[in-house]
């Protein structure tokens, strides 16, 4: 376990304790930032900075006292990632914030607890111990908020990415010259002129019966769409467009108690994403909070000693 010496304790302004309120004060900052991008949906840029909070994380798990500097550190960290979503509070964000602060504990008890059980400091050892529960614990925490905290609300921008990542080459199957800006009723009877083309009736007919027999087949097919969506489709909209309006319709028809369902449903499915990838987001972050470590280790700014019963310990001095 690593332990502080009693005068950062017994004497509030030695050089130890200022170190030790630097690393808090700038892990909490960190927080801060990140919570603050998440919550007006710069989600890369949050992302990057939890990345770095949760290196400075285990470096506060490793060298501050559980009994006392580490709640605080704690509880700063917990303010920092939840402040700027209280602009909108509601219960599910106080039942979040509580989540977060419970499993980070939870992770800086399991490292202390892993610590503890090693005669040599094994630092990567530990940081697994660590970064199991702390990922779960933003994970978890940000998804929910920015699902629930935006009301279900989808941006145009982010429907338009996912129709020309996910949706288009599968399109393009069937109607090559396809993308997302391509009006509806033209999509549609393309996709009626390709299913017809290896039909022999269709191939024997004159063009103007061609032309009457496709658009009402692209007919027909919007009418069993909509029917099937439970929302109309306009023939002029775009296709990405009409997407965007049957998802914006159908979340906009969903009682409170079904979109909570749905979120944790799909918090879930990111929590369980993110879990399997797990073992190549340690590297990254245990291998960054390792060069933060190797840093303070080379500036004099944390010792490595022996403790009595010959169990290695690492505390600031």
């Amino acid at each position: 376990m690593v332990e502080l010496p009693k005068a950062v304790v017994s004497e509030t302004r030695s050089p130890i304790a200022y170190k030790v309120y630097f690393l808090i004060g700038l892990s909490s900052l960190i927080a801060l930032a990140s919570g603050y991008f998440f919550s007006i949906d710069r989600v890369a840029l949050g992302i990057f900075l939890v990345v770095i909070y949760l290196a400075f994380f285990i470096i506060e798990v490793m060298l501050l006292d559980e009994g006392y500097y580490l709640a605080w550190a704690l509880l700063g960290n917990v303010i920092g990632l939840a402040l700027f979503f209280y602009g909108s509070f509601s219960w599910y964000l106080v039942g979040a914030t509580i989540f977060l602060a419970v499993v980070l504990a939870f992770a800086g008890y399991r490292g202390k607890r892993e610590m503890q059980n090693m005669i040599k400091l094994h630092f990567f050892k530990a940081s697994r111990m660590i970064l199991g529960p702390a990922i779960t614990a933003v994970v978890i925490f940000f998804g929910l908020l920015l699902i629930l905290n935006n009301d279900f609300a989808v941006r145009r921008e982010s429907v338009d990415r996912f129709v020309e990542v996910a949706a288009a080459p599968v399109l393009r199957h069937y109607v090559p010259a396809f993308t997302p800006e391509m009006k509806t009723g033209d999509f549609m009877k393309s996709m009626a002129q390709s299913s017809l083309a290896g039909q022999a009736e269709f191939t024997n007919l004159p063009p103007q019966a061609k032309n009457e027999f496709v658009n009402q087949s692209a007919v027909e097919t919007e009418k069993g769409l909509e029917e099937f969506l439970g929302a109309e489709i306009d023939p002029g909209e775009t296709v990405a467009g009409n997407i965007y309006n049957v998802i914006s319709f159908k979340l906009a028809g969903l009682t409170p108690q079904a979109k909570f369902y749905l979120a944790l449903a799909l918090v879930g499915i990111i929590w369980i994403s993110v879990k399997s990838l797990e073992f190549i987001l340690y590297l990254p972050l245990a291998l960054l909070a390792f060069i933060i470590y190797e840093v303070l280790l080379a500036t004099n700014s944390v010792v490595v000693q022996l403790e009595v019963g010959s169990r290695e310990v690492v505390s600031i001095r």
